[in-house]
């Protein structure tokens, strides 16, 4: 585990005398417990070198992953039947990643943290303890008038290279290059800490997103998330009124104390989560 001395080290450290991995994760839905992490990549580089390594992997998520997925990063379930699965794939990106001392970015960092810290934690891998920054906090900071901060928009900004948007090695690439284009603009950050300043700072061990029992009273919800069924649900709150909506549940999860449903949503036909006290009604669909 990582001790409160590297901390303190690296706060004061140069960030000319850093090591960086930006890395980037492609998956199988928006939730780290109920999707899983079919692509995997990183870039290792200095600010003088350049890039040192990379790291590019296809990962068997054991699970089909969903078509409207499919649509947005087109891996399909044929590209990873034959390839690894995570237990072999998040150790060998670890080892890749080198050791505490080096400094992770990431584009909407609790997205992909969330998606390797709950891989860590099923492996029951200890937090490397490798500090993480936000490339899309540090973006809204350092251009506040901007308006969307979404990578392809900030890639256009800066004139960089189009890249293969939404494949994990090539977002890797955006992501450091928009850091570096970000401190450019900003030659007066010398430090990491002057960069934490001015964004949000993760570790693995923050994916504070759990998978839960449901209470009692859900038994219903349950069998059907267990088995993969649709179930009509009268809902208080959100954009779509309290009209009934077919729903399939993937998983109950906790985020800060409260419960969610991780399901597909068949009205807006994407994942999405539903606060399990907001959920009025609901019967499995015959």
């Amino acid at each position: 585990m990582f001790g409160f001395n590297l901390f303190i080290t690296m706060a004061y450290q140069l960030i000319a005398d850093t090591t960086f991995i930006a890395f980037d994760v492609e998956t199988t839905g928006l939730y780290p417990v109920a999707g899983r992490v079919v692509e995997l990549s990183g870039v290792k580089f200095t600010i003088d070198s350049g890039v040192i390594a990379t790291f590019d992997e296809l990962i068997n998520p054991q699970s089909p992953i969903p078509p409207e997925v499919v649509r947005i990063h087109g891996i399909t379930d044929a590209m990873v039947a034959e390839r690894p699965t995570a237990d072999l794939i998040v150790p060998r990106f670890l080892e890749f990643i080198g050791g505490p001392e080096m400094v992770l970015i990431s584009h909407n960092a609790s997205f992909d943290v969330g998606f390797v810290g709950v891989d860590i934690a099923r492996q029951g891998i200890a937090d490397p303890g490798n500090l993480i920054l936000d490339t899309l906090v540090l973006a809204r900071h350092c251009l506040p008038s901007l308006g969307s901060y979404k990578l392809e928009n900030l890639v256009r900004y800066f004139n960089i290279p189009s890249q293969n948007y939404h494949r994990a090695l090539a977002d890797s690439f955006s992501v450091k290059e928009i850091f570096l284009s970000l401190l450019q603009r900003y030659p007066k950050i010398k430090t990491i800490e002057q960069v934490q300043q001015k964004t949000y700072t993760f570790h693995f061990s923050d994916a504070a997103t759990f998978q839960v029992q449901l209470p009692p009273g859900f038994e219903d919800l349950a069998w059907a998330m267990e088995n993969s069924l649709p179930v009509v649900m009268v809902y208080k709150g959100g954009s779509k009124g309290p009209e009934p909506r077919i729903i399939t549940p993937l998983a109950a999860i906790q985020r800060n104390g409260i419960i969610y449903v991780a399901a597909y949503c068949h009205l807006d036909k994407v994942e999405k989560s539903f606060r399990l006290d907001r959920i009025k009604e609901f019967r499995i669909k015959k």
